[in-house]
């Protein structure tokens, strides 16, 4: 759970492991996006319960998330935004 680089930025939330200690899809949820390829790093966004992953390349988004879905669970909200 610690920091994760990206560039010149770190991402880091120092709440991810209480919450994963309470809510585990959570935290299963952010091994598995660190176990893709294409991506960069993925965090917990404040206490939860949404998680963000950054990319390498915006153009593997779409894909990334239909296989969230059909590997972690086919209710999960997803959106994809550029921010840079």
């Amino acid at each position: 759970y610690g920091p994760q680089q990206v560039g010149d930025i770190i991402f880091q939330n120092d709440l991810e492991r209480p919450v994963f200690e309470k809510h585990l899809f959570l935290a299963r949820m952010k091994g598995w996006l660190r176990e893709q390829p294409e991506v960069a790093a993925a965090i917990l966004s404040g206490s939860g319960s949404t998680m963000f992953a950054v990319l390498r390349e915006a153009a593997e988004a779409e894909a990334l998330a239909h296989r969230a879905r059909a590997e972690l669970d086919p209710k999960l909200w997803t959106a994809v935004a550029k921010v840079r």
